[in-house]
């Protein structure tokens, strides 16, 4: 047990920056292709309105989990995180409009596309290579 224990050390310390310079550009990759369907939906412009079914009663007291809300279209319930920037659109609404992909099996707010996220995983991605290259450089 104890060799196991010792083996596994050494993997984590003599490895453990390459796996999360791994991590870290694999989680950028992703966070730029959600961004990419996001913007696709915007250029697309196919906007639907779904029924609210349930939804947060105030907006005022969220907290960083809550504003929640669940949504019908099509006779599939979806749920949405609203938080505090969407939480006015559906509290006391009963429909709210929002934009679809073309399969109509992903929603987002207007509004819940930042380009700027684009340029966030840029920056993870560039952190993640130069990990990678320093910790080459050092092995």
């Amino acid at each position: 047990m104890k060799l196991l224990k010792n083996k596994f050390l050494y993997f984590i310390i003599s490895k453990g920056l390459k796996i999360g310079a791994g991590l870290i550009i694999t989680v950028a990759f992703l966070s730029i292709y959600n961004t990419y369907e996001k913007k696709e939906m915007v250029d697309a412009n196919m906007i639907v309105i779904m029924d609210v079914i349930e939804a947060p009663l105030s907006c005022r007291n969220l907290s960083t989990r809550g504003g929640y809300c669940k949504l019908l279209f099509k006779g599939e319930t979806y749920g949405k995180k609203a938080g505090n920037k969407f939480c006015h659109l559906v509290s006391g609404n009963n429909q709210v409009r929002m934009l679809s992909n073309k399969d109509e099996d992903y929603f987002i707010f207007e509004g819940e596309y930042d380009p700027m996220q684009f340029v966030f995983a840029s920056l993870l991605i560039f952190i993640g290579v130069i990990i990678l290259i320093k910790d080459n450089k050092t092995s």
